[in-house]
């Protein structure tokens, strides 16, 4: 899906785009979740995206703070009464940067959650 935006994008369909990474961003989050949390895929898939940022990243700023302007921005590209002062290409880069700042903090999740080593591995002395 990410990579569906991003072509939209480079083919200037900006709206598309906008619609695209706000879905992907979705996705990530419900596959984290079903992965990071002890909630199955039923009950992951019955919340919405404002739920799911609510429910499993209400203890990080970073990541549900960036989320948010994702799917507000997001949103916006989907709804044909946008706000009056809606520029569709800097609301298009203000969400791919706070997508990376989300996209970033899931991989540092996801290292330290399985590191390539240990430090309670036996010793050979």
């Amino acid at each position: 899906m990410y990579h569906q935006a991003e072509q939209a994008e480079n083919n200037g369909n900006i709206e598309l785009a906008g619609i695209g990474y706000r879905a992907a961003e979705e996705i990530l989050i419900k596959d984290f979740a079903v992965k990071f949390s002890s909630d199955d895929v039923e009950k992951v898939s019955k919340y919405t995206l404002n739920s799911a940022i609510g429910h499993y990243f209400k203890d990080s700023d970073a990541l549900g703070v960036s989320a948010d302007v994702v799917r507000i921005n997001g949103n916006d590209y989907a709804h044909w009464n946008r706000p009056q002062n809606f520029d569709t290409n800097q609301k298009l880069q203000e969400l791919k940067a706070y997508l990376d700042i989300f996209i970033n903090q899931i991989n540092v999740k996801l290292m330290i959650k399985n590191p390539p080593v240990s430090r309670n591995h036996k010793s050979n002395k």
